[in-house]
């Protein structure tokens, strides 16, 4: 299939984000269970398996600024291939259908990540982070402000920006 661009683009974006940060959440909690299921193993009480910790967990707090790097980079890739893509006016209409889906959809993911980290289990690995809950508790605006840019870039082309 040789597709550049569409309005689908953003659902793609919206489930890679909502994905990345329940994957992110899932693995500080798992490690943070690990870390505590070790504390008290003398094997493991050394300045070696300390600075191996302290890796890890840089490593998984590196992970909440990925998010945006990643949200930007999918950003402008769609942005890019929306230039590149012909369009013609009357489907503007379908694709800002899409565009309300998604955001009805970014509105249940982000109530669902809501409700993901407002547990017991998962509430410590959401507090360890700062840029992922935000977008996510954010994430209809975002999707709004992204798709609106998407839309105006996929319609507002005369013939001679069209390739």
């Amino acid at each position: 299939m040789n597709r550049k661009g569409s309005g689908m683009d953003i659902i793609y974006i919206l489930s890679f984000l909502f994905t990345f940060a329940i994957v992110t959440i899932v693995a500080i909690t798992f490690y943070n269970g690990y870390t505590d299921s070790i504390a008290d193993t003398e094997v493991f009480d050394n300045a070696a398996n300390e600075q191996i910790e302290a890796q890890a967990v840089a490593t998984l707090h590196a992970w909440d600024y990925l998010f945006v790097f990643i949200l930007i980079g999918l950003t402008i890739t769609t942005l890019m291939g929306g230039f590149m893509l012909r369009t013609h006016p009357a489907f503007f209409w379908i694709s800002l259908l899409l565009l309300i889906i998604a955001i009805v959809l970014g509105a249940v993911l982000g109530n669902v990540f809501g409700a993901v980290t407002s547990t017991a289990a998962f509430g410590n690995a959401s507090d360890q982070l700062n840029i992922i809950p935000f977008f996510m508790n954010h994430l209809p605006l975002m999707i709004l402000l992204i798709g609106s840019v998407i839309l105006v870039i996929l319609y507002a082309k005369n013939r001679m920006m069209e390739y």
